[in-house]
């Protein structure tokens, strides 16, 4: 978004400090819906956008009415282009190294550029780990899936293989059974 880049430039030489209402620390699905919403109310924020969503590398998304089966990089397209009509939003393409209080605001630091923010959302998501099983990325949402949520219906009536670790691994692997597997295959990798 080259105008958000203007932007910047132009209030570091107006000699303002980058001072928002919001910093939203993630520029997917939620990052993205919280930045439409400040931007319908003139609300003033910056979102940081490190450049990977989670779901980057899944094929479809499901769950959202009118945008099943959609193509992921689309959607976060849309949403980017939604929220670039309202002048109240600014994204910065850049990773955000560390968020301090400072007084009533937070400043927020990529390493190069130093925001300040009233308030700061953070729509990080999360981070799957996968299994170290090699060539395991070539059957990403073709025959290994790791949301539940997201594939669980893909599983309905297959055979499957539950590979978890953590503390609580059977859980993860009861989301999936929710989905009527007729055979299920537990193995623990931690």
């Amino acid at each position: 978004m080259a105008r958000a880049a203007g932007l910047i430039g132009e209030e570091k030489k107006a000699g303002q400090k980058n001072l928002f209402d919001v910093a939203i620390i993630g520029a997917g699905y939620a990052g993205l819906s919280a930045a439409l919403l400040f931007g319908r109310y003139l609300v003033s924020a910056v979102v940081f956008d490190g450049g990977r969503a989670r779901n980057s590398m899944t094929r479809r998304v499901h769950g959202y009415p009118g945008l099943e089966n959609s193509s992921p990089k689309a959607l976060i397209g849309k949403m980017c282009a939604d929220v670039a009509k309202y002048r109240s939003i600014i994204v910065v393409r850049s990773t955000v190294r560390a968020v301090k209080r400072r007084g009533r605001h937070f400043a927020v630091m990529t390493g190069a550029l130093t925001f300040q923010a009233r308030y700061v959302v953070i729509a990080t998501g999360v981070q799957d780990i996968k299994p170290r099983i090699k060539n395991l990325e070539k059957f990403d949402d073709d025959g290994a899936w790791h949301c539940p949520y997201c594939d669980g219906l893909e599983t309905a009536g297959r055979r499957l293989a539950v590979i978890v670790s953590g503390k609580n691994p059977l859980s993860f692997a009861k989301e999936f059974l929710g989905h009527r597997i007729s055979r299920c295959f537990y193995a623990s990798a931690g």
